[in-house]
């Protein structure tokens, strides 16, 4: 009975003019003022918008500086790290100049002590020995005055009683140049004679000549006036490439292939 009192009261309240009037007026007012504050809304994030869009084009022209000066020190730092390079290398070879003249020779006996009549022990006559040496194996005649100093790697013998190799310098490049041209003749008599070379280009020339181990085009690695070569042999010839840094030997191998290592175990 209730619901039905509700229901006639509000089909009245329908049916009423001036209700209807009020209701428009106020679904109008309502939606009118909903429209002003999304309209607002609206107006503030087109200027948020616009806001961000300044900043971003801020940004870019920022980044854009940034990238220029980025590629400015990419290519200053090119050149600072080839400036580096050259001088590192020019270091090198100025170091081995210094040993030009020097050889390093292996093999040769030690001779027996000998004392003076005091009982203390004399030096090894080394000058005496190079000139043996290069007369008995080289069938060259060297003069006292051919050498400049001669020694032993190492003051103390070696303990599995191998000989210590022998450091000469001669005072002419030529006689040196005659003394290492001339090392085909120790062919199978485990005598030696190999330049003299600096830590750095001696550590170069080990890894090239490990390098020929694992690559199958490379035949061999060795050293020339300070100069460490490495011979590939090509599709038509082989050819002599010169290696200044490791990355020259790196390089050879990312073109020519390295042997993969074979597990024995």
């Amino acid at each position: 009975m209730t619901m039905l009192l509700t229901m006639d009261n509000t089909n009245v309240w329908l049916n009423d003019r001036s209700f209807k009037k009020l209701l428009k007026q106020t679904i109008e007012e309502v939606v009118v003022n909903k429209l002003a504050s999304v309209t607002k809304k609206q107006e503030e994030l087109e200027l948020e918008s616009e806001k961000l869009r300044g900043e971003i084009h801020e940004l870019n022209v920022d980044l854009a500086k940034l990238q220029q000066t980025v590629a400015h020190l990419q290519t200053d730092r090119s050149v600072l790290y080839e400036r580096d390079f050259t001088n590192r290398v020019n270091i090198t070879d100025l170091q081995q100049y210094t040993r030009r003249n020097c050889l390093l020779i292996s093999g040769i006996a030690e001779t027996a002590e000998r004392r003076d009549q005091d009982g203390k022990l004399l030096p090894e006559d080394t000058d005496k020995v190079l000139i043996n040496f290069a007369k008995e194996n080289l069938d060259i005649e060297l003069k006292p005055e051919d050498i400049d100093r001669t020694h032993r790697v190492s003051k103390n013998k070696r303990r599995d009683g191998k000989p210590r190799a022998l450091i000469a310098k001669l005072t002419r490049y030529n006689t040196r140049d005659k003394l290492i041209r001339a090392r085909q003749k120790l062919k199978g008599t485990h005598k030696g004679i190999q330049e003299l070379l600096c830590k750095t280009k001696q550590d170069l020339l080990n890894r090239a000549k490990d390098m020929v181990t694992k690559v199958p085009r490379a035949r061999a690695a060795w050293s020339w006036d300070g100069v460490i070569y490495v011979t590939i042999h090509d599709t038509v010839r082989p050819v002599r490439h010169v290696i200044r840094a490791k990355w020259d030997i790196d390089n050879l191998i990312n073109l020519y292939g390295e042997v993969p290592d074979v597990d024995v175990s």
